[in-house]
């Protein structure tokens, strides 16, 4: 089974969204978990493969903050953040993103929503899991707790 290149996002319903506002992130997002890409070159100009896929990723996640009145981020800068990722994927073997890839998309993606700036996370915790179905495409599972210093 091969992976699509093709990128759907959507959220499961709001009880999928557990936010306490300076202690509590918790998120599954359906879809094709993506990873960062390098940025290309065409014609001699750069640009990034992984841009629409981040907007509608980060734009996911900010339309259910506007619809539930939240405030942005839900980490205040200057606290410390734990975040624990895991994808699952329907694809296996050699098609499949390498996990540091797929982390770095996701920390990117939170970053000004989620807390204020990615230099606030001390503590990461990933696992890719791969597993075959017909109906489901993946998700990503994003839970993030304020942690000690």
């Amino acid at each position: 089974m091969s992976c699509s290149t093709k990128t759907r996002f959507w959220v499961d319903t709001p009880s999928t969204f557990v936010i306490e506002p300076g202690f509590t992130f918790d998120a599954i997002i359906h879809g094709r978990p993506q990873p960062m890409t390098r940025a290309r070159t065409r014609d001699g100009r750069f640009y990034n493969p992984a841009t629409t896929d981040m907007f509608t990723f980060r734009s996911l996640i900010s339309d259910y903050f506007r619809t539930q009145l939240l405030e942005k981020p839900v980490f205040a800068k200057g606290a410390s953040v734990s975040v624990t990722v895991e994808f699952y994927l329907t694809c296996s073997g050699s098609r499949e993103p390498d996990l540091d890839n797929l982390v770095k998309f996701v920390l990117d993606a939170c970053n000004g929503l989620v807390y204020a700036d990615d230099i606030q996370v001390n503590v990461i915790n990933a696992k890719k899991h791969s597993y075959v179905t017909k109906n489901d495409k993946g998700k990503t599972h994003i839970y993030a707790t304020r942690s000690p210093n």
